[in-house]
C-alpha cells in the first residue's frame, strides 16, 4: 500500500475538478486530497526493541506497522514557499500515527523538522506539473518526515522503544 505519485496526482486532480466556489474552498480541497491520500496509502513502519523486565527475555516482535488517521484544513498561502511550509505543518499536525494493536507508546509523530522540498516544475500540462509535484512531495515525505526520536512504551509484558521509523 505504498504511495505512488501518479495515484496521488489522480486523487488531487479528481478532487480539484469538483467546484470549489472560492480560493479558500479550493485550497481546502487540495489539502483534503493530499491528506486523504497519505492516510490511505502511506506505510509507516517502526523498528522495536524491548525486553521483559522480570525475565530479561527479548520481545520477539522487532517491528510493527502503524496506522494513520486525521484531517485538517490547508489555509491559503501568499507564495509557493509559504504554501510548502503550510502543507508540511498540516501533515505533521493533522495526521495521527497510531501504533499496532498491543503496543502502548508515547505519542508517535513525524519528524518535527521534516520539510517538503519541492520546486515548481515548468510543465506544459496540469497533469505533468501535478505529477512532478507529487513525486517531490512523496520523496520529501520518505526522506525528511521519518522521526529519528525513539518512542518508549510497552508491548504486552515487554518494555522498550522504537528503533527507527520508515515511510513508504
Amino acid at each position: 500500500m505504498a504511495m505512488v505519485a501518479s495515484d496521488m496526482k489522480d486523487k488531487i486532480i479528481q478532487k480539484m475538478a469538483q467546484e470549489a466556489g472560492s480560493a479558500a474552498a479550493a485550497n481546502k480541497k487540495f489539502g483534503d486530497a493530499i491528506l486523504e491520500y497519505i492516510v490511505e496509502k502511506m506505510d509507516v513502519t517502526y523498528g522495536w526493541s524491548a525486553t521483559n523486565p522480570s525475565s530479561g527475555v527479548a520481545d520477539p516482535v522487532t517491528s510493527f506497522k502503524a496506522s494513520l488517521s486525521g484531517s485538517g484544513v490547508l489555509t491559503p498561502s501568499a507564495s509557493f514557499p509559504l504554501f510548502l511550509i503550510s502543507l508540511a505543518t498540516l501533515i505533521k499536525s493533522s495526521i495521527i500515527i497510531a501504533p499496532a494493536s498491543g503496543f502502548s507508546l508515547s505519542p508517535l509523530k513525524f519528524n518535527p523538522s521534516g520539510a517538503l522540498s519541492v520546486t515548481m516544475a515548468n510543465q506544459n500540462t496540469q497533469d505533468s506539473a501535478m505529477l512532478s509535484f507529487c513525486q517531490q512531495v512523496i520523496s520529501s515525505l520518505k526522506s525528511s518526515f521519518p522521526n529519528p526520536a525513539a518512542a518508549s512504551g510497552s508491548h504486552g509484558a515487554f518494555i522498550g522503544s522504537t528503533t527507527f521509523m520508515t515511510i513508504a
